[in-house]
Order: C-alpha cells, then sequence, then structure tokens
C-alpha cells in the first residue's frame, strides 16, 4: 500500500507543478501591469480637470484613435465633414469613460456648438472674403480646430492677464540685468511706479478690446463663455541664458482661411507668453507662446504622447521651425 501512496502523492505533486507553471505568468502579468494616468479637462465648462486610468492597451488604443481623426481630418475639406468626424470622436472617447459624467450630447456641444447651435456658419459663409486674412498658411480664425501636440500649456483667460503683467517684469528684468546684477535695483523703481499703473490700463484696454469686443460681435449668437489659451513651444529665460524647445505634431483648423494644416516642428506666434509656474527659478522663468486663444473644447493629455484637444478657437496663429 506504501508505494500506492508514494505514486499518488508524485502525481499529485506534478499536475500542481503545471498548474503552477500555467498561471504564473498570468498572474505576474496582473501583478505589474501598469495603469497609465490620463487627464481630461472641459475648457469653456465650469468642471475640474479629472483623471483616468487606463491599461496600457487601452492607452494605446487611444493613440491610434488619435492617429484615425488626423487621417480623417486631412481628408475633409467641408465644415460639416469636419463637425462629423469631431462628432464621431467623441463617442469613441466616451467609451473609455474620459467624459466622465459628462454627456456625449453635452460634450458634442461642447466641441462643436459655436458652429451647430448658432448663426456663425451663415455670418462665415456671407463674408467669407473679407475675413481672410494675409498669412494663409500661418494663421486661422473663428474656426475648429484639432491638434497633437507636445510642449503644450493651457491656461485659463484670467491667466492671459498675469501673463501679460509677468512678461512685463520679466522684461525689465532682462533689459535691466546689468544693474541687478550689481544689487542696484533702486534703479528700477522709477519704471515700476510709472509703468505699472500705464501697463494696467494696456491690460483692461487689451481685456475689453480682445474678449469683450468679441463678445459683443458674437453676443446675438450664444452666450459667450471665455475660452482658454493654448501655448505651445516652451522658453526658458534667465539673464545669463535662454533654452528653447519647439512643440511637436500636427494641428488641423477650419476657419475663415479654409482649411490651414500644421506638421512638424513649431511655436506658437500670437503677442502673448504664458509662464509655466512649475518652472520658476529666481530671475528665471519657463514661458510658453500662444499658439491658440479662445479655445473651447476637450483636451486629452497623455504622459510623453503630449496634448490631445478638439473644438473651436477665436484665433490660430503658428510659426513652423
Amino acid at each position: 500500500m506504501k508505494p500506492n501512496y508514494v505514486k499518488q502523492g508524485l502525481a499529485v505533486a506534478v499536475i500542481l507543478l503545471f498548474l503552477g507553471v500555467a498561471l504564473a505568468p498570468t498572474i505576474t502579468a496582473n501583478a505589474v501591469e501598469e495603469l497609465v494616468e490620463v487627464e481630461v479637462e472641459f475648457c469653456g465648462l465650469d468642471k475640474d480637470k479629472h483623471t483616468v486610468k487606463l491599461t496600457e492597451q487601452e492607452a494605446l488604443e487611444l493613440e491610434l484613435l488619435f492617429d484615425s481623426i488626423k487621417t480623417q481630418l486631412d481628408g475633409v475639406e467641408t465644415r460639416e465633414e469636419t463637425i462629423q468626424v469631431f462628432n464621431d470622436a467623441v463617442e469613441k472617447l466616451d467609451k473609455y469613460g474620459l467624459l466622465g459624467e459628462l454627456s456625449v450630447q453635452d460634450a458634442r456641444l461642447l466641441v462643436t456648438g459655436l458652429y451647430t447651435e448658432t448663426k456663425l456658419p451663415n455670418l462665415l459663409d456671407k463674408y467669407n472674403e473679407q475675413l481672410k486674412t494675409p498669412y494663409l498658411d500661418q494663421e486661422n480664425y473663428l474656426c475648429l480646430i484639432a491638434g497633437l501636440t507636445t510642449s503644450t500649456l493651457f491656461r485659463g483667460p484670467i491667466y492671459n492677464g498675469i501673463s501679460r503683467i509677468s512678461g512685463y517684469f520679466t522684461m525689465l528684468c532682462q533689459i535691466f540685468g546689468d544693474y541687478i546684477s550689481d544689487n542696484n535695483l533702486w534703479f528700477l523703481l522709477p519704471f515700476v511706479i510709472l509703468g505699472l499703473p500705464l501697463y494696467t490700463i494696456m491690460l483692461l484696454t487689451w481685456f475689453i478690446t480682445e474678449q469683450g469686443l468679441t463678445g459683443a460681435i458674437l453676443s446675438h449668437l450664444s452666450p459667450i463663455r471665455l475660452g482658454s489659451s493654448i501655448g505651445i513651444g516652451c522658453g526658458i529665460y534667465s539673464m545669463y541664458r535662454e533654452i528653447l524647445i519647439p512643440g511637436k505634431g500636427w494641428i488641423y483648423s477650419l476657419g475663415t482661411n479654409g482649411v490651414v494644416k500644421h506638421n512638424g516642428t513649431f511655436f506658437g506666434n500670437l503677442s502673448l507668453y504664458l509662464p509655466d509656474s512649475e518652472v520658476l527659478f529666481l530671475f528665471s522663468m519657463a514661458f510658453f507662446v500662444r499658439a491658440v486663444a479662445g479655445f473651447i473644447g476637450l483636451k486629452i493629455s497623455i504622459p510623453v504622447l503630449g496634448s490631445f484637444y478638439f473644438g473651436s478657437a477665436l484665433k490660430v496663429k503658428i510659426m513652423e521651425v
């Protein structure tokens, strides 16, 4: 009888060994699988940004979705076709839970509402030739926009004013760097006393003309929401040196200048720099060059890949390098 017990024990041990070998890779894979954090922001809505955790497979599928959206946009030429691509993208993004509590219908309204729920398309069609600008391949106005870019920063309308004030002081520091380096800070006092009130007036004038005038033009179309600014391309400036880091990727826009596409390496080319508070040292700061003003839509940020965004914008201006 004893040999039978030994044989039975060996048989059970062999079975358990094979089960262990078969299950080990699965257990190990599940144990080491990392989740990718994706940050989602609804620009133009009073909603906090939120983070969604995706598996590596889902993150890869999302990247392929972005590539598919670009391919589709490369083949469209009309406003209606662009809106259809945007609406389809919203529905596909919802499958990954990226919309959060926002419904597909509300997300579509956010992304394309300026063109589907207002009289703006009729005005653009009526005054299309008058609204075109000389720089057809660099800028666009009152447009639908989509892009996937690196070195990209989003800032709300309040940050625009702060950017101009901080840029004012940074400019003074650079111009009078020699005096600052000699600890002669009192030399700047007259410029601050005289320049700050004047610059405040200029800031208020800019806000009224850029945001208020735009609001006046579009007020009969829909309630105006102040959109975000998008900075593309970064410069780290100090008294002693500067480092320029362009954005890479693609941008598509359809507006007063028709379809304008950018692929490769570029900087924003609008007259405002957006400071990055995370990169701040003594007399040194990082600024992103504003590329898009008045953006309303959906923004998705993925580590390494960059920022994907689509919606509408008041103006876009890019300088390729």
